[in-house]
């Protein structure tokens, strides 16, 4: 019988051809390190094992990624120290097998424990990456703050014409001590995180020397209770995410190109704020007096979190309904938000009870959310009494996210009822097109809200009910409830929301 090469144990004995067994080697240099890029270095240098071809292909690669984590505090003596003498010499093969190959992007990830004994290989691995043309580095080494400070940077790393991105973690909040020499002429993205400012100064020096400067994050804290005036402004800014968490200071910011402000900022006496163009803009923390230089026309999100404890809320409580200076202070942060066309309130709002009559007229909103941790005390029919203020001050809105479970603490569901009629107008009602209700733990409260906004909502669209229904999977009596009540728009979809 003739042989024919297409039969089972042919195909299955059949040896590939050279050429033919390995097409990844063939691919050219340029897509082979385009793959290798997106792994750490230390995997891409375990692939020169594989032929010649591989050998040294992972010195070209424009990405070093290096996350030093080794277990070497649990060896000792010669051990150790060979472990040490091995990652340096690949630290030099790293960069010397580069020849002039350019670094697009340098990544580098030092665990704690190992920062005392590579601290020279780090200063000067650092080093030679600036001299080859980086654009982006990300650097998290921790330091000790009452020694190293920026030690363990070298002061090239502020004077690189090639960095387009730089991001330094410190861990350890050490001292941010920039030199006095600082000119980083192409740099877009700067995030500083993990430090202590000593002076008010730094930051101005460093942000001073950017002039392309587009995205700047800062996340630091003071050491000392010296009070001092941050100020940040550069014309190319246009993000800023700024978090302190302890300190007695003022911030500034400033910019005529800003359009995202986060503040995070715990201690802070005021915030000056000198952004016309500002388009999204969240701030959180205790007790912030914040001041708008220039109206902010164009707004569209925004999001305040005031974090009151119960007696800083129940101290306000002053004659009666006669707000204090905390009131006053989230009155005026709300008043220079009053564009803004789309608001989420988080925590500690209800002190805006206070300031209610004074509310401005929201003329651009449309999407307003209140969220669960809005409501911790006791004070619900308050909470009506501003949300129906809320609705009424906003004659534009069309979305509203509420939380039920504000409702369940002084009410029976048959008192909710008397007082939705009571508290919310039919007419700022009756403008809403889409409606989300989160369930609290007693759900009939959940119902009873969908119940009487499907009844009053003559344009919506869709009402959602948000949170674990309970008994749904055993009853459907429960879904068919919901169903079936009375609604004033005939085309409200109801969605129902794990």
């Amino acid at each position: 019988m003739a042989h024919d090469p297409r039969s089972p144990r042919a195909l299955k004995t059949e040896t590939p051809k050279d050429d033919e067994s390995d097409k990844l080697s063939a691919l050219p240099d340029e897509i082979l390190c385009h793959i290798l890029s997106f792994l750490p270095s230390e995997t891409a240098a375990a692939t020169s094992v594989l032929s010649t071809r591989w050998k040294d292909l992972f010195t070209s690669l424009p990405v070093i990624d290096l996350t030093i984590s080794k277990n070497w505090d649990a060896k000792i003596g010669e051990e150790r120290r060979r472990d040490l003498c091995n990652f340096q010499k690949f630290l030099s093969r790293l960069i010397f097998l580069r020849n002039e190959a350019p670094i697009r992007k340098f990544q580098l990830n030092v665990s704690p424990p190992l920062v005392e004994d590579l601290r020279p290989g780090i200063y000067w691995l650092i080093s030679k990456v600036l001299s080859r043309q980086v654009q982006e580095v990300d650097i998290c080494v921790p330091g000790d703050r009452d020694s190293t400070g920026l030690l363990l940077y070298p002061p090239e790393i502020f004077t690189c014409a090639t960095l387009t991105s730089l991001t330094m973690t410190m861990k350890s909040s050490f001292n941010f001590n920039p030199p006095d020499s600082v000119s980083l002429p192409n740099l877009k993205v700067l995030r500083l995180n993990e430090f202590a400012l000593t002076d008010q100064d730094s930051f101005a020096r460093v942000i001073q020397a950017c002039p392309l400067l587009e995205d700047l994050g800062l996340r630091w804290r003071f050491w000392n209770f010296q009070f001092m005036v941050v100020r940040i402004s550069a014309p190319s800014l246009k993000k800023v995410a700024l978090s302190c968490y302890f300190g007695h200071y003022s911030l500034m910011v400033e910019s005529d190109n800003l359009e995202y402000l986060d503040c995070n900022v715990f201690g802070v006496h005021k915030l000056v704020i000198n952004a016309p163009y500002l388009k999204y803009f969240k701030c959180q923390g205790p007790r912030v007096r914040v001041e708008f230089v220039q109206d902010v026309r164009n707004i569209v999100n925004a999001t305040v979190a005031f974090k009151y404890r119960k007696e800083e809320f129940e101290s306000t409580l002053v004659f009666y309904h006669r707000p204090n200076l905390k009131s006053l202070e989230a009155f005026e942060l709300v008043n220079g938000l009053q564009y803004a066309k789309s608001l989420r309130f988080q925590s500690g709002m209800k002190i805006l009870y206070y300031a209610g009559e004074f509310l401005p007229t929201f003329v651009n909103l449309s999407s307003l959310a209140l969220d669960d941790s809005i409501y911790s005390y006791h004070y619900s029919s308050w909470w009506l009494n501003l949300i129906a203020r809320l609705l009424e001050n906003a004659p534009n809105l069309e979305a509203l996210d509420i939380v039920s479970s504000v409702f369940d603490r002084n009410f029976s569901v048959e008192q909710l009822g008397i007082f939705l009629r009571t508290a919310f107008p039919a007419c700022p009602i009756g403008h809403l097109k889409e409606l989300k209700i989160i369930l609290g733990h007693d759900q009939e409260f959940g119902f009873k809200l969908a119940e009487y906004f499907l009844e009053t909502g003559k344009s919506l669209k869709t009402m959602a009910l948000r949170g674990s229904i309970k008994g749904w999977e055993t009853s459907p009596e429960v879904y068919n409830r919901i169903l079936s009540f009375k609604k004033s728009s005939e085309h409200c979809r109801i969605v129902f929301e794990p």
